[in-house]
């Protein structure tokens, strides 16, 4: 807030992360050498997956992939279907990446003190029930947005838990070498990365490779 002047409202997150390619695969190892984008961040989960990252955004990509530029996606399948990407990615398949909270509402400091409390107070009421809504609409739209790739030609298939495993292992050095990095920017990022495993755990989830954060 003081660095930028904005108050954060609410969180936003997408649906499920998956990989959308014009080529059929069935190991971690069958997508190495291949071009696959992404945006920030989720280059990382290609690149120490053994394939070659490609930075790109979701209105170039149909004709990034009709033309060669990469042959597949990171990506929700909502942008799969409104960007009418399974024309030239025929194969869908869910990887389990999960939901990614990465986007932010915010509003101008400045200008939402100037409002009155009560309507400050709206805001923030407003905001909180924005937050947990888009969690409730992905979680229902998920299911239905992969049938409807389906439904246009698409091929949607989920791989056995081992390839999630191998890809999983392939990332293990990057939490610690990332958390390490926003440390040395002043950011608590190893004890936030630390309290998120150890939280997760405490509600049940098991790790399919539990990552050592130092």
């Amino acid at each position: 807030e003081d660095k930028y002047n904005q108050v954060l409202l609410a969180l936003i997150a997408d649906n499920g992360y998956n990989l959308g390619t014009n080529f059929e695969w069935n190991s971690v190892a069958d997508l190495k050498g291949r071009k696959l984008a992404g945006a920030g961040l989720n280059l990382k989960w290609l690149e120490y997956a053994g394939a070659v990252p490609v930075q790109s955004s979701l209105p170039e990509a149909y004709t990034a992939m009709q033309t060669g530029v990469y042959q597949g996606w990171i990506m929700f399948p909502s942008g799969w279907v409104n960007f009418k990407l399974y024309e030239q990615g025929k194969y869908y398949t869910e990887i389990g990446f999960g939901a990614i909270t990465w986007h932010g509402m915010t509003m101008n400091r400045a200008r939402l003190n100037r409002l009155p409390k009560e309507v400050q107070s709206i805001i923030a009421e407003v905001a909180r029930e924005y937050e947990a809504k888009t969690g409730t609409v992905n979680k229902e739209n998920y299911p239905q947005q992969l049938n409807q790739i389906k439904t246009f030609g698409g091929t949607v298939r989920s791989l056995p838990d081992s390839v999630r495993v191998d890809w999983a292992n392939s990332l293990r050095a990057w939490p610690q070498e990332r958390a390490s990095e926003l440390d040395k920017m002043g950011l608590p990022a190893t004890q936030v990365l630390k309290l998120a495993l150890e939280e997760a755990e405490k509600l049940g989830h098991k790790w399919p490779v539990r990552y050592a954060i130092k």
